[in-house]
């Protein structure tokens, strides 16, 4: 099942955005190129559903992805989402469909492959419990998605990412969210840290699907 997640993540990132006519997806209003775009629209959620009072953790890792945006090297289609949970699996655990398409936007593909370290984390040793026995790891995952894409279409151009991201993963990975009950901001633990001096940026949190508000979301 990680496995097949693992080239669903790889075949959506293989096509082609601009053919597909997805370019709707780009938020020119939201600043001049797309990193930059999606950055500022979770900053104005964390706001809006925050009330404009978000946890200092989550305002730090906002304020320090806005002074560190950068240009990515490869503009993909974006799932947003990516977890097992919004994976449909058939008889023989083949991926049968992605779902939950809300967030998905034009940016760098290595956030979702964040994202999904970063959500496989925040639901098993954040929450004190041990990863399942044989998940494959970090590295290795790093490693099969690589290979995925350089044998699809070369996006990395080698087996490793020749140009890696100058976010740590955590940051890549970074969503203002907010667990089911309630509304109520997530994090990892008090003493979040939002610099890459490390290689790690411990701001982690759900999406909030359970939120509910009479209040637009921002777009």
């Amino acid at each position: 099942m990680w496995w097949g997640c693992v080239q669903a993540i790889a075949d959506v990132h293989a096509l082609d955005w601009r053919a597909l006519k997805l370019d709707k997806l780009l938020m020119p209003d939201r600043g001049g190129q797309p990193v930059e775009q999606i950055v500022d629209y979770y900053s104005d959620m964390l706001r809006w559903v925050t009330s404009g009072e978000p946890r200092a953790e989550l305002a730090a890792a906002a304020k320090w992805l806005q002074d560190n945006i950068y240009e990515a090297d490869h503009l993909r289609l974006c799932w947003g989402d990516i977890r097992l949970s919004n994976i449909l699996y058939g008889p023989q655990l083949e991926v049968a469909a992605v779902v939950d398409w809300e967030i998905a936007y034009i940016g760098d593909h290595e956030a979702d492959l964040a994202w999904l370290l970063v959500t496989d984390w925040a639901m098993s040793e954040y929450q004190g419990f041990p990863r399942l026995e044989g998940t494959p790891g970090r590295e290795e995952t790093i490693d099969a998605i690589s290979n995925c894409r350089a044998r699809r279409c070369a996006i990395y151009g080698s087996t490793r990412c020749s140009s890696p991201s100058p976010w740590p993963a955590r940051c890549l990975g970074w969503k203002p969210g907010f667990a089911l009950r309630g509304c109520s901001p997530m994090t990892s633990n008090s003493s979040a840290s939002v610099s890459n001096e490390s290689g790690s940026c411990w701001i982690s949190a759900a999406r909030p699907k359970a939120c509910r508000s009479s209040r637009s979301a921002p777009r």
